[in-house]
């Protein structure tokens, strides 16, 4: 399937050989560059009137503002340029796919794992400094010491179900939207419906509005994680 070939190179690292998704780097840092170069001509067009774009903007700003304060109290000012460039970068990734000739960056499994490692850190990171590191190593060995295993497996059972359900949607939505294709192929063949009535406001849907509520959902599911590990030490 399309959705699944890479533009892969093997490389040596310490004589172990390991496999580079050439594609999903060179996309990866695109949607990178996009995100930097427009947050540099959306500071430089701000005004004291906010136009429609600066009112898009501080709408934006505000909602994931008011959902980190409602999570995470006063420190959640703190995780607002992580939360809102994590969505970013995860809604510019999803919409490359719509581009002919780009890719999206979270078609790859190993992009999703890791952006949930990435809030894995984070969320220990500010768990550990809301109440300290011994209080942090205790939590694992509670209720009992012969649990400890099992609530490392917790954590990381959280990190691979943050992924796949990212990676999961990037990959249904686009199995959906090849099957509306050949649909759309055989109605047109049985002339009774011309293919472009249909495909193009369907892949239009479910590249932009799912794209976008994917991106949403991985956002929200980060700061909930955030918010719980460090309500545990609290």
């Amino acid at each position: 399937m399309r959705e699944t070939v890479f533009l892969a190179k093997k490389i040596i690292i310490f004589g172990k050989e390991f496999t580079v998704h050439l594609d999903t780097i060179g996309f990866t840092i695109f949607a990178c560059l996009f995100i930097f170069i427009l947050c540099i001509w959306l500071k430089r067009k701000l005004q004291f009137i906010p136009t429609r774009k600066q009112l898009v903007l501080e709408v934006l700003l505000e909602w994931f503002d008011d959902v980190l304060r409602e999570s995470l109290g006063k420190r959640g000012r703190l995780f607002l340029g992580f939360i809102v460039t994590l969505f970013l970068f995860i809604l510019v990734s999803n919409w490359l796919g719509l581009i002919p000739g780009f890719l999206s960056p979270t078609r790859d499994l190993n992009v999703c794992l890791g952006l949930a490692l990435l809030v894995l850190v984070v969320a220990h990171i500010n768990a550990i400094k809301v109440k300290g590191l011994k209080q942090y190593l205790k939590s694992y060995f509670e209720p009992y010491w012969w649990l400890f295993a099992s609530n490392v497996f917790a954590e990381i059972s959280k990190t691979l179900s943050h992924s796949f359900r990212l990676f999961g949607n990037i990959f249904a939505g686009g199995i959906a939207v090849a099957v509306i294709f050949q649909l759309c192929a055989l109605l047109k063949a049985w002339g009774i419906l011309p293919a472009v009535l249909i495909g193009f406001p369907i892949k239009a849907f479910l590249g932009f509005f799912m794209a976008g509520i994917q991106a949403f959902v991985f956002t929200i599911l980060a700061v909930s994680y955030i918010s719980v590990l460090a309500q545990q030490y609290s």
